[in-house]
């Protein structure tokens, strides 16, 4: 709309629901509107009202104005110059267009314009209309736009900044906080740049840098918790595989496979060491490690299967049953390990971690986009539900999250409660009963009955008994039948699926 044509601003303007105008409406129809454009609004001075979606009565009527101007302006119009053109346009507008009597009101344009009682529209003219982004500068102090380089002062390297093309066609580059830091003249063309030399005054000769690190060391110096013994890929130049090809006389498709095999094996390792950083495991174990002899009521057979991660492919999920220490937390991580090995991304969290982040989340208004990060992954693992209660809001949002990876993405769980004592966990038998329904729709369960990994060595040497047996009144320990009769009784729990 040319506020200028109109010589005033309506009070009100109706709107069809188009991106730079309204950005959504949630599911109780209430519009979430675009920041900037309600911000010039408030500065024209006019109340906006949007168009109700797939409901065209609630557009107004609407004269096709472009074919009109294409039938009675463009036929045999010859012009000089853009200044020429506006003119012969304003002319046709005044004698002929806004004359005539309209088809749909029965007035005349001119006659309805002044009856409109348009506000002043001298403060829209004063809105900044400039392009606003923002971009992240390189380490060579340069911003890309629109496939062009435009340099930064170098202490903004590798930083944030806004961007703004004014109307003037200037490309003004400004810090965080709004402070200018350079201004440039928008290049037309592609793949060019607009340097200015003062931006790189005082920088020193770079010293000689050594052999850079792989992404592997880097990450392995950190924390080396974080890595297993894998095959290390050794790097060579290009020239010692020519060299080994013209001694061995290898063919032509000989050196090529043997140098993108290197190139792979590399990728790979990159990509396994990325993925396994990017799983959060509390610690990397595998299923090598794990004492099968010490659970020999868990089928290795089933567990070793479960590890090619065919279940992933099917949006299965997986829960382990048991109480603590039987190693429900280090088979979930090492199916998550296998999975990673097969190219599959996995991120692991425990439950009590999520509802922290939760509640983080709700006080800065990130709840949607946390839900939706966390339906990215295509294997999500969830450990330890049911050693803290959940609020309501935390239950509705693990049920959201569960609902919306249903079929979509597996989920790993692991839980020292029944399927039965779920209601008690989040509080609401009803939404335990949903959450359910949909994990054990496609799902293995993993029943693991025996002790704790961590307390055999001292209950061996009579420093730990269990918490779930009372001693006898009178005297200082419980027989062994006593203690083997409830030991059955606390494995006995988790039957109950």
């Amino acid at each position: 709309m040319r506020l200028p044509s109109l010589r005033g601003v309506p009070r009100r303007l109706l709107y069809d629901n188009l991106k730079s105008v309204v950005e959504r409406r949630d599911a109780d129809d209430v519009i979430h509107w675009n920041p900037r454009f309600l911000d010039f609004a408030d500065v024209a001075g006019f109340a906006p009202q949007a168009c109700k979606p797939y409901r065209p009565q609630t557009k107004g009527k609407v004269e096709n104005g472009v074919k009109y101007v294409r039938g009675n302006f463009w036929p045999g119009l010859h012009f000089q110059n853009l200044e020429d053109l506006n003119n012969q346009a304003l002319a046709w507008l005044n004698t002929i267009a806004n004359p005539r009597v309209h088809g749909t009101t029965g007035e005349v344009p001119f006659s309805r314009l002044g009856s409109e009682g348009l506000q002043d529209a001298s403060k829209a003219f004063t809105y900044d209309t400039s392009v606003m982004t923002t971009r992240r500068s390189s380490k060579d102090c340069v911003i890309s736009y629109e496939g062009n380089l435009y340099s930064v002062p170098a202490a903004y390297a590798r930083k944030t900044l806004q961007v703004k093309i004014t109307e003037a066609g200037e490309l003004v580059i400004g810090s965080e906080v709004g402070q200018e830091l350079a201004r440039h003249r928008v290049l037309l063309g592609r793949r060019e740049r607009s340097v200015q030399a003062e931006h790189y005054r005082g920088l020193g000769t770079p010293a000689p840098r050594g052999e850079p690190a792989t992404a592997k060391q880097e990450i392995q110096a950190a924390d080396p918790s974080m890595f297993w013994d894998a095959p290390v890929v050794e790097v060579r130049p290009l020239a010692v595989y020519d060299q080994a090809a013209a001694t061995d006389n290898w063919t032509y498709v000989e050196f090529l496979d043997r140098v993108l095999d290197v190139e792979v094996s590399a990728r790979v390792e990159r990509d396994v060491t990325m993925k396994t950083r990017l799983a959060r495991f509390p610690a990397v174990s595998t299923l090598d490690q794990f004492d099968f002899s010490f659970q020999p009521a868990l089928n290795e057979a089933q567990i070793r299967e479960l590890a090619t991660a065919r279940f992933v492919a099917h949006g299965e999920n997986i829960l382990l049953l048991g109480p603590p220490g039987v190693g429900k937390t280090h088979l979930a991580v090492s199916l998550g390990v296998a999975a990673i090995m097969g190219g599959i991304s996995v991120v692991f969290f425990t439950v009590a971690d999520l509802v922290d982040l939760v509640q983080q989340d709700v006080k800065e208004d990130r709840l949607e986009r946390r839900l939706h990060a966390l339906c990215k992954p295509k294997l999500l693992i969830l450990d330890e539900m049911g050693y803290v209660p959940l609020d309501q809001r935390s239950a509705q949002f693990l049920f959201r999250l569960i609902s919306r990876r249903y079929q979509k993405g597996s989920i790993i769980l692991s839980s020292n409660k029944s399927y039965g004592e779920w209601g008690d966990v989040v509080s609401d038998y009803v939404l335990a009963t949903a959450m359910l329904d949909r994990l054990l729709h496609s799902s293995t369960t993993i029943n693991i009955r025996g002790e704790s990994y961590r307390l055999r060595e001292k209950r061996k040497a009579g420093v730990f008994h269990d918490l779930t047996t009372k001693p006898v009144k009178g005297g200082p320990s419980i027989s062994r039948k006593t203690r083997g009769e409830e030991q059955g009784q606390a494995n006995g729990q988790y039957d109950d699926l």
